[in-house]
């Protein structure tokens, strides 16, 4: 691509001409232009444009069969052969030796994938076998994501940009053909993309469609498809290069909705999510937390702090979950920045005070780091909880156990009265004993809002059930506490019993212990009904 690009500005330089190419379809119809004017008269042309549609069709029949060179031989004539090596299409070839005779074989190769996919749609166009209806078959969207490699796979834009540029000089001079063929042909695709039910299309074959559009530069199909998306755009997990960047933008800035995009996970580059969310109608957006971080540090180091609260104020980081250590290094990060941004921001918007909404409004905390850093990255994420005020979620249940253990609880429960909006705690499958309960008792009675506790599946036995039962009627907030799968026996489970009788707040006790003698906790659930296992 750099090799084309770089040839046309020599080409557009030596003409004078000041405006480059802005599709892909454009750069190689000038690309393919360049190099055959420069050696055809009015002689060579009708014999050239020959040429060029039988070369189209052996580019689309060899691609079809995921090929792209041909011995010499099969070659349709010494003319077609000689045109495609003079004009850069072709490249000679030598085949693998042949296992019988151990000679080796020469052909020729279409000089470039890309040029063999802008040939193979020309073919697609110029060929009057293919009727305008049996067209889309090459230009399907299905909702389905597409193969990881298609031979083919950019001959839909080139195909969607041909039949738009049929009055376009470039074009003209490659064909001799009735345009009232790629008449229908054009008519054919905009049909297809009016029947499309965008809103069902996976976000690969959206932004294939997005470049399709693109490469028409068709107003109508821009409105069209922009007026047709879904506000909640997720590109999750799928990579987006700056091309794909540069398409999506341009869709996007043509509606009048706006939009939420899941930029997370995307390899998108600093520039690329720069331009995205500095569009008007992009009202929220979440990203990976080290892009979202770097490129607030280069707003910040450019001094464009307009873009720098805009971004701060449409970032999304709830719900957020944590995998690995570098997650929680970037959430620290994301609470220390802020400090270092409150300054510049105020002074540069004027406002009296500023904190980003994305630390401000997290409600739900996933904690999942499995049993190797899960101690380790506790440690450090129970530094930061307490910059999160609306924090109603902290869920350390994943199912490759984290094992914060004792320690991992005692820490925790330092900082619960900072956890003021807290709802919901998870704590199951940690590896908590009676030591890790007892800290946590104490301290419970602290988190004013905490409606559900779950302890489920760790090594609490009768002691730890005690300190729990102690402080129930205190937590009058809590509705839900869940102590299955651990070691309590009768006695804890009888302590826990008496307890829930002066709390009538609490809704349902799940206390089920395979060291809990059946008989004792059916008796205990004929004593309260709230009682369950």
């Amino acid at each position: 691509m750099c090799r084309f690009v770089c040839f046309l500005c020599e080409t557009v330089l030596e003409t004078g001409d000041k405006n480059l190419p802005s599709t892909l379809t454009t750069v190689f119809l000038k690309f393919v232009q360049q190099k055959m004017m420069p050696m055809q008269t009015d002689v060579t042309a009708l014999q050239n444009q020959e040429s060029l549609a039988t070369l189209a069709r052996l580019a689309w029949h060899l691609g079809e069969k995921h090929q792209s060179a041909l011995k010499s031989d099969l070659l349709p004539s010494k003319e077609v052969k000689e045109f495609a090596l003079k004009h850069g299409f072709f490249l000679p070839f030598a085949f693998p030796n042949h296992s019988d005779t151990g000679e080796e074989e020469f052909g020729n190769t279409f000089s470039d994938f890309v040029i063999q996919n802008f040939l193979g749609a020309l073919h697609l166009i110029l060929a009057e076998e293919i009727k305008d209806k049996s067209l889309t078959k090459y230009l399907s969207f299905p909702s389905k994501k597409k193969k990881p490699y298609n031979w083919l796979d950019l001959v839909p834009r080139f195909l969607a940009g041909l039949l738009f540029l049929q009055d376009d000089p470039c074009y003209c001079c490659l064909s001799n053909k009735d345009v009232k063929q790629s008449t229908k042909k054009q008519k054919t695709l905009l049909k297809y993309i009016k029947r499309l039910q965008i809103n069902e299309l996976c976000p690969e074959r959206l932004l294939e469609l997005f470049h399709c559009i693109y490469e028409t530069q068709s107003s109508y199909l821009f409105q069209h498809v922009a007026l047709r998306l879904k506000p909640d755009l997720s590109f999750l997990g799928v990579v987006l290069t700056p091309p794909d960047v540069h398409v999506l933008h341009s869709v996007l800035k043509r509606s009048r909705k706006e939009f939420s995009l899941d930029l997370r996970n995307s390899s998108i580059d600093i520039q690329g999510l720069k331009d995205l969310i500095g569009l008007t109608n992009v009202a929220s957006f979440r990203a990976s937390l080290s892009d979202t971080l770097r490129l607030w540090k280069s707003l910040e180091q450019t001094k464009d702090y307009e873009l720098l609260k805009a971004s701060t104020e449409k970032f999304v980081l709830d719900p957020f979950k944590a995998k690995t250590m570098k997650d929680i290094s970037d959430l620290s990060d994301l609470v220390e920045i802020q400090d270092k941004m409150i300054n510049c921001v105020q002074d540069a918007c004027g406002c009296s005070s500023y904190e980003i909404p994305a630390i401000k409004n997290l409600r739900k905390l996933e904690f999942a780091l499995g049993p190797v850093c899960g101690l380790q990255g506790f440690l450090k994420l129970v530094e930061i909880l307490a910059a999160f005020p609306s924090l109603q979620h902290l869920d350390l249940d994943a199912l490759s156990e984290n094992g914060i253990g004792d320690e991992g609880a005692k820490s925790l429960s330092e900082v619960f009265p900072t956890l003021k909006s807290l709802e919901t705690l998870n704590l199951s499958q940690n590896k908590i004993t009676d030591v890790g309960a007892e800290k946590l008792a104490t301290a419970l009675p602290s988190l004013l809002s905490l409606k559900t506790l779950s302890l489920y599946n760790n090594s609490i036995c009768d002691f730890g059930a005690e300190n729990l039962a102690k402080v129930l009627p205190a937590m009058a907030s809590l509705r839900v506490l869940e102590v299955q799968y651990n070691k309590i026996t009768g006695v804890g489970a009888q302590q826990l019993t008496d307890s829930l009788r002066k709390c009538p707040h609490i809704k349902n006790l799940v206390m089920w212990n395979p060291t809990i003698p059946y008989g004792v906790l059916e008796h205990l659930q004929q004593l309260d009904s709230r009682i369950s296992v």
